[in-house]
């Protein structure tokens, strides 16, 4: 038996650990095979929001649907009556990219100066931006755009519009700024759990500020990018500030979600993700997002434990997109859809009890680089350690 000692971190129940039992004979296993959440996992859904009965039926229904195709995850969530925000943020690029042609052709020869900025977006945008579903990346420059408010987006496959899910008797909030929640499961008090900032003991409802959180796991790099300045996860453009400009941005993620202790066989599971997101300048200069083809690779070697197991592969896929998000098998260099995580065990732990739990993944080197179609060359980026 190996217990794992939870995290505090996006994908778990908090403040709590739990017995796990592993049968696993591979040293890496890709936690993305689980069942279909199509079937009854534990789950439902109250008011929007989804409802796990349970720990486990919260991991099995989070691993069932990293396997669905972006048609099925329509179908199921239209079929359980819950709206994601990965959904909700798809209907909004599609949602602006409609509405800016409009704007286009009936603004395009005409003075826009004194034209509230809201008339310009979608009511859709409009909705979800006053909803904090997202927010305006650095507001009033030449270089504005949106993206999710929340502070991690491992939650945009189950949270609502208001960032809300529950956990067994645990409600939880996720917004820009904190991860609250409400023990008890008390949906009388949903108003009060999302109107406070700050720990109410007495109505059982905990808060964390997670502000500027980049990571979740000591020792782990969080989210990795093109450093230019002070920006840590800089564009690359094509330059000219003109109409159609384009630009795109590589990020990696590498991040535990337990440490499972154990004398024997201690182990990890975590997270192995790139993300790539294609923005164009529409006729106003503005950024928007823009789905377009791209062409990614990969490579990299992974050091974890003590005695330094390396995990070394290369990945590569070509396709159309505006904000593509994977995950990767380090071992195998396969990917699956949506989130997934995955498990390695030490095959030489050292003698002192939970002595590997110092010793998280780590990038011993990577090489990365993606093409944006737009010229005769495209437009690359580069992420190399």
């Amino acid at each position: 038996m190996k217990k794992i000692i939870l995290i505090i971190m996006p994908l778990a129940l908090v403040f709590a650990a739990f017995v796990f039992h592993s049968c696993e004979k591979e040293e890496v296993v890709s936690k993305n095979d689980s069942i279909s959440p199509s079937e009854d996992g534990g789950y439902s859904v109250n008011n929007g929001i989804l409802v796990f009965n349970t720990l486990e039926a919260f991991d099995k229904t989070i691993d069932g649907i990293a396997n669905l195709s972006d048609e099925d995850r329509l179908i199921w969530e239209e079929t359980v009556g819950f709206k994601s925000q990965r959904r909700i943020v798809s209907e909004i690029i599609k949602a602006e990219n409609e509405h800016d042609e409009l704007c286009a052709s009936k603004y395009n020869d005409k003075n826009i100066d004194s034209i509230d900025e809201s008339v310009f977006h979608s009511s859709v945008y409009n909705k979800y931006l006053n909803k904090g579903v997202i927010s305006i990346i650095n507001e009033g420059t030449d270089d504005e755009y949106w993206d999710y408010s929340v502070f991690s987006i491992s939650f945009i496959d189950f949270i609502n519009e208001d960032g809300l899910y529950v956990i067994g008797d645990t409600l939880y909030q996720v917004t820009d700024k904190y991860f609250k929640s409400l023990k008890y499961n008390n949906f009388t008090k949903v108003e009060l759990l999302m109107n406070t900032s700050e720990t109410i003991e007495t109505e059982d409802i905990l808060v964390q500020n997670k502000n500027n959180t980049l990571k979740t796991y000591n020792g782990c790099p969080g989210y990795i990018g093109v450093v230019a300045g002070n920006n840590k996860y800089s564009w690359k453009s094509s330059g000219g500030g003109k109409k159609r400009e384009k630009r795109i941005r590589l990020r990696l993620f590498l991040d535990v979600k337990y440490y499972i202790s154990s004398n024997t066989r201690p182990g990890y599971q975590f997270y192995h993700e790139v993300y790539v997101q294609c923005q164009e300048r529409n006729w106003r200069r503005k950024w928007k997002y823009k789905a377009t083809k791209i062409w990614v690779n990969g490579a990299w070697d992974i050091n974890v434990f003590s005695n330094k197991q390396l995990y070394s592969n290369s990945w590569s896929k070509q396709c159309n997109a505006s904000y593509l998000k994977a995950s990767i098998n380090p071992n195998t260099g396969s990917s699956a859809p949506y989130r997934s995580y995955f498990i390695v065990y030490c095959s030489d732990p050292s003698p002192y009890n939970n002595y590997e739990k110092y010793y998280p993944p780590k990038f011993t080197s990577y090489n990365w680089n993606v093409t944006r179609n737009g010229g005769s060359s495209g437009l690359k980026q580069y992420l190399t350690k």
